[in-house]
């Protein structure tokens, strides 16, 4: 959907990029997540989850929040990850938001997710400074490698599965030139003619005047979903040699490991009615899909709850602002945008070692995702 709604269109790009991705964009990249976040966080917003287990997802560039004007103001939100300015200090809690009705690029049950590390409202040009005074006067959002959240030390940890080429999506990598040679690139694509264009059309709309064939009819959400299962089974293709893809080094490609099933990533996670209260109704909750979201379940469905089971109470942070001084608005959790994940490279700045003040935590949910908004 971001490729798609950002990265494409050579309309929305100056003429001297025309032969360039927004922002670079090369790959999909792949990751599985442990979260688990801190009790302030569920006391806070499970009452008013735009997510179920997620707090509301917050855009992030150039690794800080995003300010809502000027360079220093900034959603509540982002302000609860440290408790700063009289906010509830909550902690970097993980935010979830739905994000399937951009104009441009309709893609249904799609979900971005931000994710807040140690210094969230410095630049990443800015976090380390000499003593790294910023990261470690903050809560730390990055696990250490090798270790796990528990919503008190950290809140999540990723590793990376593997990352598709876009390139090898969309068929650019099949396509040859006049000598028969299949182009190495978009890039290289690109320039052997001005003819050769990936997607132009209506930056505003999403509309599409001339492209390549993978992304006709960009405003059919049927179609839109076809394009991402493309990625899952290219990506399942490369694994099992079924398809050979010049822009993954062999290297690298030793590394990639198998996406989960998302049934065998249900077994795994707690179920829903342990992390989420209302999910311990009738007819409850199950998890769906790679992300492992809880979703309502259907009537006819026998999902599991138990009356026996009593959600704790938790207290939320301490604060004297009113409450609608603690939040941007319902749309801050899902249809505003984010940026970052899909790029050229997929390095992550190292995790400090600040200490934390994280209280226990009851969420631990692992999940197989792309991540769109990084606060490293």
């Amino acid at each position: 959907m971001f490729v798609q709604a950002e990265g494409i269109n050579q309309n929305s790009r100056a003429e001297k990029d025309r032969c360039v991705r927004k922002n670079d964009m090369n790959y999909v990249v792949l990751y599985e997540i442990l979260i688990a976040q801190t009790n302030e966080t569920i006391a806070q917003f499970q009452d008013t989850w735009n997510i179920p287990e997620y707090g509301p997802m917050i855009p992030m560039d150039n690794g800080r929040c995003t300010p809502l004007k000027g360079d220093d103001v900034f959603p509540p939100e982002c302000l609860q990850f440290n408790g700063d300015k009289g906010q509830p200090n909550i902690g970097p809690f993980i935010g979830g938001g739905l994000k399937d009705d951009d104009i441009r690029a309709p893609y249904p049950s799609t979900y971005w997710f931000s994710f807040a590390n140690n210094c969230p409202l410095k630049i990443w040009g800015e976090k380390n400074d000499d003593n790294n005074a910023c990261r470690a006067s903050t809560r730390k959002g990055l696990c250490d490698i090798g270790q796990a959240p528990d919503g008190f030390n950290c809140t999540f940890a990723y590793d990376v599965l593997g990352w598709v080429p876009i390139d090898d999506v969309v068929g650019i990598t099949a396509l040859k030139d006049d000598s028969g040679n299949a182009y190495k690139n978009f890039t290289t694509w690109c320039q052997a003619s001005t003819e050769h264009i990936e997607f132009a059309g209506d930056d505003r709309t999403g509309t599409m005047d001339k492209g390549l064939d993978f992304w006709k009819d960009p405003l059919n959400k049927t179609r839109n979903s076809d394009r991402a299962a493309k990625v899952v089974s290219l990506y399942q293709d490369i694994l099992a040699g079924d398809f050979k893809s010049g822009l993954i080094p062999a290297s690298d490609l030793a590394s990639f490991r198998d996406l989960p099933d998302p049934m065998a990533l249900s077994t795994k996670n707690p179920p829903c009615y342990k992390t989420v209260a209302k999910c311990n109704e009738a007819p409850g909750c199950k998890r769906s899909g790679f992300s492992q979201i809880c979703m309502p379940c259907k009537a006819e469905e026998s999902c599991k709850v138990d009356a026996s089971f009593k959600f704790p109470k938790l207290e939320k942070a301490k604060t004297t602002l009113s409450n609608e001084e603690l939040s941007s608005g319902s749309k801050l959790g899902g249809k505003n945008g984010a940026t970052g994940g899909i790029g050229k490279n997929s390095t992550a700045p190292a995790a400090s070692d600040a200490a934390s003040m994280f209280a226990s935590t009851l969420t631990a949910t692992m999940a197989a995702t792309a991540v769109l908004a990084l606060a490293m």
